[in-house]
């Protein structure tokens, strides 16, 4: 059984992300119903801006203390770029899905990322989910689908991008995890963000931020004509948005190093319905009764695969020891293989040897008993090749 410590960590670990994660998804809604800021590709540079520059403070705070960890090799350095490659296409993609496709029916594809990622997780050789956990992952997926029921406009674009844009979250999270748990080029939470986040700010920089400048221009002249509207109000709303984003973004790396990267999907569908239930609190929005027995059936289900995972891991933990290492040898390894003889010696080999054992007089000042010359004969024994070779001279003809 796991510390009652480690569990009330996880445990505040996991409701800072959610309510990092609703404030955050509360505040995007507000920023673009209420101030109109419709930039999705801006408002995602400025969280993986801030959230690089953070994190790159807080490293180097680090490394005063000894703390410091750096990429190993250009290689090392590529696979850090995949994974803002991966995440920067995620957004793309679903920020593209939106042209074509309702939100709502984006929301009911990406429902199914949980079972992207355990599929991804599974062919990429990471290891396969119990039982009791792709059970779990039932309600998940039902009840995020259930959320969208009766709201589907279907369109192939839409439909496409979506499901590319589920595939790329899906690959992100398990390559993620792989590089927090990698043994040789291992990163923290901290030093991931900060070396991340600066090329997806990059990525995005190129292939988003070009297509929003004109109308963000545009409602930059509007806002300032409108003197209801204060400016230090919206940039402290702007700001608090984009250090939601940061919590989210840390706590979520914290998450899958050490839950793994199914569970933070599964997490993630549980965060949708938590930020809908804040949605419903602050802006008093209405659902419907399936959408409401949706968010309830998603909750019981990430419920259930946090309580298969702890199983697993109790399962785990109880299994057998490896059998004990011999003395000498490294720890881990398999006990070395005990040295055997390369010739083995039949009857007649050996009447050979025993009859080749020279007999001498015993050593001056002992019995005059003959005594056979310590170590010649086991020395024959264990090397039948030397009884090709001619036999020293007794001691006497020295």
């Amino acid at each position: 059984m796991a510390p009652r410590g480690a569990v009330l960590g996880s445990a505040a670990l996991v409701a800072g992300w959610y309510a990092s994660a609703t404030y955050m998804g509360v505040s995007n809604k507000a920023l673009i119903a209420g101030h109109g800021f419709r930039f999705p590709g801006g408002l995602t540079f400025l969280h993986m801006a801030a959230s690089g520059a953070v994190s790159a403070g807080a490293a180097r705070w680090g490394a005063s203390r000894g703390r410091d960890q750096h990429l190993q090799s250009l290689t090392h350095l590529g696979k850090v770029a995949l994974l803002a490659g991966l995440f920067c296409a995620a957004v793309l993609a679903g920020n593209a899905s939106l042209q074509f496709i309702p939100l709502s029916f984006t929301q009911m594809v990406g429902a199914a990322t949980p079972l992207f990622t355990a599929a991804v997780l599974y062919l990429s050789g990471g290891g396969g989910q119990t039982r009791q956990e792709l059970l779990a992952l039932a309600p998940v997926v039902l009840g995020a689908l259930m959320t969208a029921f009766g709201e589907v406009n279907f369109d192939a674009r839409g439909f496409s991008l979506a499901c590319f844009a589920c595939l790329c979250r899906a690959c992100k999270s398990v390559w993620q995890g792989r590089l927090l748990a990698a043994e040789e080029e291992r990163l923290d939470s901290l030093h991931l963000m900060a070396y991340m986040c600066p090329l997806a700010a990059g990525f995005l920089a190129v292939f988003a931020l070009p297509g929003e400048v004109r109308p963000f221009l545009a409602w930059a002249d509007a806002f300032r004509a409108d003197e209801s509207r204060s400016s230090p109000a919206f940039l402290a709303f702007l700001a608090s948005n984009v250090a939601a984003a940061f919590l989210v973004n840390i706590l979520g790396f914290e998450i899958t190093r050490r839950f793994g990267a199914v569970a933070l999907q599964v997490l993630g569908n549980g965060k949708g319905a938590v930020t809908t239930i804040g949605g419903i609190l602050v802006f008093r929005n209405t659902i419907s009764a399936t959408a409401g027995g949706g968010y309830g059936l998603t909750l019981l289900g990430v419920g259930l695969y946090g309580r298969a995972g702890r199983r697993a891991r109790a399962q785990k933990a109880r299994s057998p020891l490896p059998p004990p290492v011999e003395a000498g040898s490294a720890p881990g390894l398999a006990p070395p293989l005990r040295a055997k003889h390369k010739h083995k010696l039949s009857g007649r080999d050996l009447e050979q040897v025993l009859g080749g054992v020279v007999v001498e007089p015993g050593v001056p000042g002992s019995p005059g008993s003959p005594g056979r010359v310590p170590g010649r004969a086991k020395r024959r024994a264990t090397d039948p090749g030397g009884l090709d070779r001619p036999a020293a001279a007794p001691l006497s003809a020295l």
